[in-house]
């Protein structure tokens, strides 16, 4: 083998590792790209500010895959929990289930000695025992097959149908936080705050092109758009300060003379 073959042979493992690692950090590339936009369309579409198309960095794009994760481990610490609480007999039920599953995937196998494989075969040239190994191989076939065929077809439904909760699920964490973001008041008097103790930052103050004021909460902000929540809207502005979007708060336990004025109507 000459000096070259020899090289490229040394450095075939390098390229398979660089290889997978390219993979792997394409493969983390387009899922970062894709959870952090769907989750911003999400929040907007989940404050009634429909999907629209916004522009985003790819820095703010990490960061609301950050947001999206952070979601996402909060909610599955709550699932945690209740698997946990479930109670004691469903538990217990859960452990045997799952010894037995094991059991029956992994079966301790026990070593046959030479005699007794010889009396072994001697019993299965008895044609009685003949007739019983058909018998239960008549039988167990078909329902391992059956078991084997509606085993893939369910795993192949489930496996097709989380691949689709997937892509979606950036997109879902992100409607429900913006839903959580107009479910309350993001900005409250002193007097109705119940902790009368420590200091908490304020809610942000901008101005519109006619100069309205507009206090609430900047969800995200780029060079042409602001989005932004107060007690009364959801909105979008445009760099100068106009209006691009805005969808009103309706409070569902008032009256519909009882809503408070929202700036939808005044630009």
């Amino acid at each position: 083998m000459s000096e070259k073959q020899t090289a490229l042979t040394q450095l075939l493992p390098f390229a398979k590792i660089g290889s997978v690692l390219a993979f792997i950090g394409g493969a983390l590339a387009t899922f970062n790209h894709f959870a952090g936009y769907s989750y911003l369309k999400g929040r907007l579409e989940g404050m009634g500010l429909g999907l629209r198309e916004v522009e985003i960095s790819q820095q703010e794009i990490t960061f609301q895959t950050t947001l999206f994760l952070r979601d996402l481990h909060q909610e599955t610490l709550k699932d945690t929990e209740s698997l946990f609480s479930m109670g004691f007999w469903p538990t217990v039920i859960f452990i045997i289930i799952g010894g037995l599953w094991l059991a029956i995937i992994f079966p301790k196998t026990k070593k046959v000695q030479p005699e007794e494989s010889q009396r072994k075969d001697n019993q299965e040239n008895n044609s009685s025992n003949k007739a019983k190994l058909w018998l239960k191989k008549i039988i167990a076939y078909p329902i391992m097959f059956a078991l084997g065929f509606y085993g893939l077809v369910l795993f192949l439904v489930t496996f097709l149908m989380y691949l689709a909760w997937g892509f979606s699920m950036s997109y879902e964490y992100g409607l429900q936080r913006g839903k959580l973001d107009i479910g309350s008041e993001v900005c409250i008097l002193i007097n109705k705050n119940d902790e009368n103790k420590g200091r908490l930052a304020g809610c942000s103050i901008l101005h519109t092109d006619t100069n309205k004021q507009l206090v609430g909460r900047v969800i995200h902000k780029n060079k042409e758009l602001t989005v932004m929540v107060t007690n009364t809207e959801s909105l979008i502005l445009d760099q100068k300060g106009k209006f691009v979007a805005c969808s009103p708060i309706v409070d569902l336990s008032k009256k519909e003379d009882e809503q408070e004025q929202h700036h939808c109507l005044i630009h």
